[in-house]
């Protein structure tokens, strides 16, 4: 056999190197032009869907966890995932080119796998850098939608409505719109809101089990009064690197999808229904009969599955 030399080897790949990146493009423009992207069901199917927190650290834990996404979506199905925050750690992304985007997202989350749109949006690691970007990523990204700080958008669920309202929690206190804060803007969109079921995402969690930062006292005096009032039954966030589904506080149920690259031991508080220390994901289904959400580990295991009380 012929040895080849150092740039003959570094040539070939390179050539190989290319011929996936030019895949992956073909990839995404599929799911832009022909729709592959199932960001709503069919009509009369139920909705499902994947939360994900604090997960962008491009090493082998998130892609751990991301093979089992895939094979998720595959197995069970999935219109999108929501990205709860932290999703590029340490100091978030310098601008909308920053080879982050590539290294700890569009190459961990293959849209071989999942050609799915990312409802996204920032945590406390993502302000550290220009979380801005992450916005801006979105007029270049097919499948990464973060439009603003704060946004919202319906899906239907068999004959149900559900509309969806991301949150900046960084920056809920700042001017957004014509709005004096993020907060005030959030509970006049939830009460203009006709939609059956309302569903808030953002990076902290209002109450949390013991694992490292426990309630989040000034969301509890000020966020929590603004979703109960306004019937909202599910509030999803990170930054907790663990698994947790709550019991039912005025109709709002909490879960908390911290644990997509990192996870902490931690101990049931009162609250929970169910609580894990493992690294994995939230994946839920909203149809007539409700809201049922599964905890599904890195491994394939489902670790707890319930029915949540719907409105």
């Amino acid at each position: 056999m012929t040895s080849r030399s150092p740039v003959q080897r570094a040539s070939t790949a390179g050539r190989r190197g290319w011929l996936a990146a030019a895949v992956a493009a073909i990839i995404v423009a599929l799911v832009v032009v022909t729709g592959c992207d199932r960001s709503t069901p069919a009509d009369g199917e139920p909705l499902r869907f994947m939360a994900l927190g604090d997960f962008g650290t491009g090493g082998p834990a998130q892609r751990q966890v991301a093979r089992q996404m895939a094979a998720t979506y595959r197995d069970w199905g999935a219109d999108f995932v929501l990205l709860l925050g932290d999703n590029f750690y340490s100091r978030g992304v310098k601008s909308a080119e920053d080879p982050l985007w590539q290294s700890h997202f569009e190459s961990v989350y293959d849209p071989a796998g999942l050609p799915i749109a990312f409802h996204a949006v920032a945590g406390n690691h993502d302000h550290k850098g220009d979380a801005k970007a992450q916005i801006e990523y979105s007029r270049r990204s097919a499948r990464w939608h973060m439009p603003d700080h704060h946004y919202v958008f319906r899906r239907q669920a068999q004959d149900r409505s559900v509309d969806f309202f991301g949150i900046d929690v960084m920056v809920l206190d700042a001017p957004f719109g014509a709005q004096p804060t993020g907060l005030a803007w959030l509970n006049s969109a939830l009460a203009k809101s006709d939609a059956d079921h309302k569903i808030v995402f953002g990076h902290f969690p209002i109450w949390a089990s013991l694992g490292r930062y426990g309630d989040h006292a000034d969301l509890v005096e000020r966020l929590a009064p603004v979703l109960q009032a306004n019937n909202v039954v599910l509030y999803i966030a990170g930054h907790e690197h663990h698994l947790e589904i709550q019991k039912p506080r005025k109709g709002l149920v909490q879960a908390i999808s911290g644990a997509g690259s990192q996870n902490r031991d931690v101990a049931p508080g009162d609250a929970a229904r169910f609580v894990s220390g493992r690294l994995g994901f939230l994946w839920f289904e909203i149809g007539s009969d409700g809201i049922e959400a599964r905890a599904v580990s890195r491994d394939g295991d489902v670790l707890y599955s319930t029915q949540l009380a719907g409105r």
